[in-house]
């Protein structure tokens, strides 16, 4: 559903809602200066430290519930995610 994963497109920009993160190595071309001052993220380059939430800026339930092949459901261009430590740890770990 997102792009680059590298950080070089933006596509899984997202603004940081609360937690405490850190950012890996990113183009200034996905995430300028002035967006990363006001709290906005590259999800695919973010590391969580603690709990966190976001609001995904790009997100379409639509395509998502398309994806999940559950079909066309309600429109929403914008939705808020909230991340557990625990959750935020697992998801990087190959399996």
């Amino acid at each position: 559903m997102h792009g680059c994963k590298e950080g070089q497109c933006g596509s899984c920009k997202s603004k940081l809602i609360e937690g405490d993160i850190e950012m890996l190595k990113y183009s200034t071309f996905a995430l300028p200066d002035y967006e990363s001052e006001t709290g906005h993220v590259l999800l695919c380059r973010t590391h969580a430290f603690s709990d966190v939430s976001f609001e995904l800026l790009n997100y379409d339930e639509d395509l998502s519930a398309f994806d999940r092949g559950k079909g066309f459901g309600g429109a929403s261009q914008r939705s808020a995610v909230d991340v557990r430590h625990q959750d935020a740890g697992n998801r990087n770990r190959k399996p």
